[in-house]
């Protein structure tokens, strides 16, 4: 598959020929019909464009870029007036929005999928056409629109679904343009709040470290305080790589008290049980590859840039993986406990919702799915089931809803 970076420099070179043709087109017809027209006027608007921007309406009308839709939104808002430069040299607009995508790292992104270079070269251009700065101002828009959206609400949605819906996301960047605030309005749309950030910093964390490292072996069925073994000091060492051991003694053999707490601390990072106790699920977790925690924190950052701003006012947020729950009341945790969540075959959706009741122990009507692959399979070993889970069989065929004996 072509890279973003190839197919736009592709797109850029095989249209400077075609633009340059129709808007020569489009001026020969327009002194057909008066001498002194140098602009167009668009009839169901009423917009009178300049030839800088009627530049940037053929280049829109001929690009082929994946979120040409969001781009065209954008410049439709602004009367299709150039962002990036003023039709001639680029603007401080241009020079902030590079700047921020050198720096998409802070928000746990890689500068390369924002077409860092191509946007550089035509930075650093001595002289340039002014059919293909137009052409330059879309890419840069491009670029523009999909960092935005991948800053505000994760990888995981495709821009062009994003701003579709968010009329109020495109104002926002286009005041931005008007204010010379670019790299600020970038900064704004990301999430606040610390589950975020922290995956951020972890993100940044594994993509400094080595890709390579040794496989950890258990001897023994498991190693406790006490415990001597020739696989410690990696175990160790590992941990230290990991910023979870931090002391400078990693040759030691023996598993210590100051290595049991850096193993607390690695399984309570990680979701096991916090035991201290290195097992067989502490060492599989220790040997993941670098590279596989990578996928994981960029997917987990994506869906915590779903999360709403938990700042303010009270909020239930509910870890599935972790089978827990937690309060917050003004971004301070106030309550957590265990919860019940769905099997693989019956998952527990994802939703983010306004809570407006709480029902202590509530009647369940048993879908029809589950009544039929699970219940009368296990009905028909035991009669008593339904007793024994306090669950009772009601008739559908009087209104009055009677309990039927199974």
């Amino acid at each position: 598959m072509q890279s973003v970076t190839a197919y736009n420099r592709a797109w850029i070179k095989s249209s400077i020929k075609t633009t340059a043709t129709v808007i020569g087109c489009l001026c020969i017809a327009l002194s057909t019909h008066s001498q002194a027209a140098s602009h167009l006027t668009l009839m169901s608007s009423g917009i009178s464009l300049q030839p800088t921007e009627i530049n940037i309406l053929t280049a829109l009308k001929n690009t082929n870029l994946p979120l040409k839709k969001p781009v065209t939104q954008l410049y439709r808002l602004r009367s299709y007036k150039p962002i990036w430069s003023d039709g001639e040299k680029y603007n401080d607009n241009a020079k902030q929005l590079l700047l921020s995508i050198r720096h998409a790292h802070k928000y746990g992104l890689n500068s390369s999928e924002y077409d860092a270079e191509i946007l550089q070269s035509f930075l650093d251009a001595t002289s340039i056409d002014k059919a293909l700065i137009s052409k330059t101002d879309i890419v840069f828009s491009h670029a523009y629109i999909k960092l935005a959206s991948h800053v505000n609400q994760g990888k995981l949605n495709k821009p062009y679904e994003i701003f579709k819906n968010d009329e109020l996301l495109l104002s926002k960047l286009n005041n931005a343009a008007n204010k010379n605030a670019i790299s600020q309005a970038i900064n704004d749309l990301k999430p606040q709040h610390n589950a975020y950030n922290n995956l951020v910093e972890a993100l940044n964390f594994y993509k400094n470290l080595n890709e390579e490292h040794e496989t950890l072996i258990l001897t023994e069925r498991s190693y406790e305080v006490g415990d001597q073994s020739a696989e410690i000091p990696k175990i160790r060492q590992r941990l230290s790589i990991l910023g979870d051991l931090y002391t400078s003694d990693l040759t030691s053999d023996i598993y210590d008290h100051d290595l049991m707490l850096a193993v607390i601390h690695f399984q309570t990072r990680h979701g096991l049980a916090a035991d201290g106790i290195l097992g067989k699920r502490t060492i599989r977790e220790l040997n993941t590859p670098i590279w596989q925690r990578i996928q994981q924190l960029e997917l987990n950052l994506a869906r915590a840039q779903a999360l709403p701003d938990i700042s303010t006012g009270k909020h239930i947020l509910v870890n599935i993986p972790a089978y827990k729950l937690y309060l917050y009341d003004n971004h301070q945790l106030t309550y957590e406990s265990n919860v019940v969540v769905g099997k693989k075959k019956h998952k527990t959706p994802v939703i983010s919702s306004e809570l407006t009741k709480i029902i202590l122990s509530p009647y369940w009507n048993v879908p029809k799915s589950i009544t039929r692959n699970e219940i009368i399979p296990k009905l028909k070993q035991d009669p008593d089931y339904l007793v024994k889970n306090n669950m009772r069989l009601i008739s559908t065929v009087s209104r009055n809803g009677n309990y039927v004996d199974p």
